[in-house]
């Protein structure tokens, strides 16, 4: 065990996310009697046909931004050129969450921020959903993603704002960190915020 390794990158997030089902004592399927308007949001935010879409897209879009104004990530310092937002990919190959999408370009336009066509971070493997069971390890998402190098030399001199929809572990947002950091970013101008952390 290395005692000098950095301990992981700190995931900021703009709630609490619970489940709507459990597991009880016996191991047996329950509903969550903790279950928040935020968390049903969430996976209206998730089902692109779900009629409440585009209302979940509305409000987290407000609280991500209000968040990154209240953590001051919108701020840069004077070695910087600017603040960049970018989006972890979907699990499935070739596709970005289009309601992230919108999230991340309202933030955007809010605190004047960069956001990238195509998207930075680009799954190349489709892997299983990880509220299906997937692999939740971050050596699953450093395989399955790449870095564009489209905006990489831009990049090098902004501050960066990575963002998921919701973080149970963290290891979609720190290998997308990983990533960038071998694709010459410096770890201290990457952020990670997640809309929701899952209690």
């Amino acid at each position: 065990m290395n005692i000098f390794a950095n301990p992981p990158k700190k995931i900021y997030c703009c709630g609490t996310y619970e489940p709507y089902w459990i597991k009880d004592d016996m191991g047996e399927r329950s509903r969550n009697p903790k279950i928040n308007r935020i968390s049903r949001q969430l996976m209206d935010l998730k089902d692109e046909n779900n009629r409440s879409n585009n209302t979940a897209v509305k409000d987290f879009s407000k609280l991500l931004s209000n968040r990154i104004k209240e953590l001051g990530f919108n701020m840069h310092t004077k070695t910087q050129s600017g603040v960049a937002i970018i989006v972890v990919p979907s699990s499935q190959a070739g596709r970005v969450s289009p309601a992230l999408e919108r999230i991340a370009s309202y933030a955007a336009r809010q605190h004047n921020l960069d956001f990238y066509t195509p998207p930075v971070l680009q799954r190349t493997k489709t892997i299983q959903k990880l509220h299906s069971g997937g692999d939740r390890s971050i050596s699953v998402h450093l395989s399955s993603i790449v870095v564009d190098d489209t905006h990489l030399t831009d990049l090098r001199y902004k501050r960066i704002i990575i963002i998921d929809d919701v973080s149970t572990t963290g290891g979609s947002l720190r290998a997308c960190s990983q990533l960038l950091e071998s694709a010459g970013i410096q770890s201290r101008h990457i952020e990670l915020v997640s809309l929701l952390m899952t209690a």
